[in-house]
């Protein structure tokens, strides 16, 4: 019972996100209801996650929140060497695709790191490691979208900008952990929109499912 119930949404592009079928906004009230209950959080899949957990082709079997060692050495090297590290099962880091993280977090959901595995992951996402640190004040503020946030030298009370941060014609999303203990801040601005980009759309879920962990 200690673990944490999981609803999972199977959408389909042309009846949740097109502009004759235009469920998005409303889907995503209702996730937001649910990652607000206690004990469940929702999880959102496309066809393409599906497609991809199913690939003989490693290569295919990749979508943009898998860490890539080569783009990202000296990051995961850098996390790798921090003792907030080693109380984690750092298993975040090994999954490719939004089922493999899914099927991650129903055997982790009971863990009192399961955030700091996400800050972590989310951290990982630095080509240049440590350059975007700010003070815990700072880091509200860049949350809260003000402009001209000052950049400090890292320390372990910093909060790193990850790459995960984006901005696109959905939505805007900016994430921050701290060095520390991974402790995650993010925060996402949805715009409303007639019909969404399904690749955009697709990012959106992943993302979506993983910061709400």
């Amino acid at each position: 019972m200690s673990f944490k119930d999981v609803a999972i949404y199977l959408d389909g592009y042309t009846f949740h996100a097109t502009e004759k079928y235009m469920r998005f906004y409303n889907d995503l009230a209702i996730r937001d209801a649910i990652n607000s209950t206690a004990n469940i959080k929702s999880w959102s899949l496309s066809w393409t996650d599906v497609l991809n957990f199913e690939s003989e082709n490693e290569e295919n079997q990749i979508d943009e929140l898998f860490v890539n060692n080569n783009r990202y050495t000296k990051s995961i090297k850098m996390l790798k060497s921090l003792p907030a590290t080693s109380v984690l099962t750092a298993g975040l880091w090994e999954t490719k695709n939004s089922i493999e993280r899914l099927l991650w977090y129903l055997q982790n959901s009971n863990s009192q790191y399961i955030n700091s595995e996400v800050g972590l992951l989310a951290l990982s996402f630095q080509e240049e490691f440590g350059t975007k640190a700010y003070s815990s004040s700072n880091a509200e503020k860049f949350i809260k979208g003000e402009l001209n946030v000052d950049a400090d030298p890292p320390n372990g009370d910093s909060y790193l900008l990850s790459d995960l941060t984006q901005v696109n014609e959905l939505f805007k999303l900016v994430v921050l952990a701290r060095l520390k203990d991974f402790h995650i801040l993010s925060t996402f601005k949805v715009e409303k929109l007639d019909s969404i980009n399904k690749e955009t759309w697709e990012r959106f879920l992943r993302i979506y499912s993983l910061i709400n962990i």
